[in-house]
C-alpha cells in the first residue's frame, strides 16, 4: 500500500458481541473487504476503531482472522480506551458512541476517499470496480441503497456464494423513498400495520419513512436546559427567532445540543425573509414547516462515502453524547448545505446487510423495541422532531451547521493503534 491509499474504510466495534453472533457477522465484512480490494487491485486500508474494549475479553485482533496475503489493504485497529469513554455522559449505558467512534478513524485515515461504515456488510463486485475505477470526486457523497439479507450468510464459502446467497435471500431494499420488503419478509412479520405489495415502498411520505412518529414509546430526549446565555448571546438568539417558530427557536436553543457555534458567516444580515411566521399565528398545514430537500438518508450509517478533504471541512459525525439514531442523517446535511452534492449509485452497485437480532429495522419500529430500550436505560436521543427543527434551521440560512470543534475526533489523543498482516500484529 502507499502512503496515501486511494480508499479508507472506517468501522467500529468491540468484542461484546453486540447484536447477536456479532465476531461471524465482523469475520463475513473482513473477508469480503479483503477479498475485494484483491479482486479490483484496490489500494485501501481498513481502520476498525476498537471503542472501550471489554477487560475480561479478548481484542478483536486476537480473535478474528485477518486473511490480508495479496490483498492491497492494510488493516489498521485504533483502540479507544475505557478511560476516554468513561469521561463521556451516559457512558455506563452506550458501550460505544458510534458517531463519535467513526469519527476517531476518519480523523486519522490516510486515504483519498473515506468510506464510513459498519461490521456487517457485504460489497458488491460492481461496487467495488467502480471504486477501483477512480472515478470518484471531491465535492460529492456518494450513497447508495441498502440490501438487508437472511443472517445465514455462509461463513467459509467464497466471496462469490456469499454474494449468490445475499442475493437470493433479501429481506428488504432500504432506498431513498422508504423500504420495500419481500413478500418472505411479510410473511415473517404479521404484526405489519398495513398490507404491503411488493416492490411497493412502506408508506409514501415527504421524508423517509424512518422518520415516522412513534405512538407509544416514550423515547427519552436530550432533556430541557436553562441553557440560552451558556450557548448563544441574546443577539444570536433573536437571529435564529428570525429563522423558525419561536416555540421550535426555544426547543432547539434549550437542547444541549449546539454545542459549538452557528458558522461564523451567519450574520443578522445573512438571514433571508423567514418562510412562516410562528406557528400560533399560522393557519397553513404544519407540514410545510418541513421544506427541505430530501436526502438519501435511509441507512445512511452503513454507506457515506466522501473525500478525506470533504469530512474534515464537515468536521465528521455530530459529536452529541447521545444514542447514534438521526447523527448520520445530520451529517448529510450538513454535507449538503456546505455545497456537497449527493450521488446515489445505481443498482448492481449494492451492499448487503446482514440481518441480526438489535439495531433499528422497520420492524422494530412497529413494536417500538429501541425506544423501549433507550427509554429503560433512560439513554438519549435525537427525535423527529428535533431532527426536523436542525435541517429546517440550515435551509433557512441555507448554511451548514458545524457542531463540532477542531478537536472532533479525539484528536488531541494518542490512541494506542495496531497494523494487521497475514494473521500477524505488526
Amino acid at each position: 500500500m502507499t502512503a496515501t491509499p486511494y480508499l479508507s474504510v472506517v468501522a467500529t466495534s468491540r468484542n461484546d458481541n453486540h447484536g447477536g453472533n456479532m465476531l461471524r457477522r465482523m469475520q463475513i465484512f473482513i473477508n469480503g473487504l479483503l477479498e475485494q480490494c484483491r479482486r479490483h487491485q484496490l489500494d485501501a486500508e481498513l481502520i476498525l476503531v476498537e471503542w472501550n474494549p471489554p477487560s475480561d475479553n479478548p481484542s478483536l485482533a486476537e480473535v478474528l482472522s485477518w486473511q490480508t496475503e495479496g490483498s492491497p489493504c492494510v488493516v489498521r485497529i485504533i483502540q479507544v480506551p475505557p478511560k476516554l469513554h468513561d469521561q463521556l455522559n451516559h457512558s455506563a449505558s452506550l458501550p460505544l458512541f458510534q458517531m463519535i467512534a467513526k469519527n476517531v478513524g476518519i480523523r486519522r485515515a490516510r486515504g483519498q476517499f473515506v468510506l464510513a461504515t459498519n461490521i456487517d456488510l457485504l460489497f458488491s463486485d460492481e461496487l467495488f470496480s467502480f471504486i477501483a475505477s477512480r472515478q470518484l470526486q471531491t465535492g460529492a457523497v456518494y450513497r447508495l441503497d441498502r440490501y438487508d439479507a437472511e443472517s445465514d450468510v455462509p461463513l467459509n464459502a467464497p466471496l462469490s456464494e456469499q454474494l449468490d446467497y445475499c442475493a437470493q435471500n433479501i429481506l428488504r431494499i432500504c432506498h431513498k423513498n422508504g423500504f420495500t420488503e419481500t413478500q418472505y419478509e411479510k410473511t415473517q412479520h404479521e404484526e405489519a400495520s398495513s398490507p404491503i405489495e411488493p416492490d411497493k415502498p412502506l408508506a409514501e411520505a415527504p421524508q423517509s419513512t424512518r422518520y415516522r412518529l412513534l405512538e407509544n414509546a416514550k423515547p427519552v430526549l436530550v432533556p430541557l436546559r436553562k441553557v440560552y446565555q451558556r450557548l448563544f448571546p441574546k443577539t444570536v438568539r433573536d437571529i435564529i427567532l428570525k429563522i423558525v417558530p419561536v416555540d421550535i427557536a426555544d426547543w432547539l436553543i434549550s437542547q444541549n445540543l449546539l454545542t459549538a457555534q452557528i458558522p461564523p458567516a451567519l450574520l443578522e444580515s445573512d438571514i433571508e425573509t423567514p418562510l412562516h411566521e410562528p406557528l400560533h399565528e399560522q393557519e397553513e398545514d404544519l407540514s410545510a414547516l418541513w421544506r427541505y430537500p430530501q436526502l438519501h438518508t435511509n441507512a445512511c450509517g452503513d454507506f457515506t462515502l466522501m473525500s478525506k478533504e470533504d469530512w474534515f471541512a464537515v468536521r465528521g459525525y455530530p459529536e452529541w453524547e447521545i444514542f447514534s439514531f438521526h447523527l448520520d442523517s445530520v451529517l448529510l446535511y450538513i454535507a449538503h448545505y456546505a455545497g456537497i452534492k449527493e450521488i446515489i449509485l445505481d443498482d448492481p452497485m449494492r451492499m448487503y446487510h446482514i440481518e441480526h437480532t438489535s439495531g433499528w429495522t422497520p420492524e422494530t419500529e412497529r413494536t417500538q423495541i429501541l425506544n423501549k430500550r433507550l427509554a429503560l436505560l433512560k439513554v438519549p436521543q435525537l427525535s423527529s422532531e428535533q431532527f426536523d427543527a436542525l435541517v429546517t434551521l440550515m435551509q433557512q440560512t441555507k448554511k451548514p451547521l458545524i457542531v463540532n470543534n477542531e478537536e472532533w475526533g479525539l484528536n488531541s489523543n494518542v490512541l494506542p493503534e495496531k497494523s494487521l498482516s497475514s494473521n500477524r500484529v505488526v
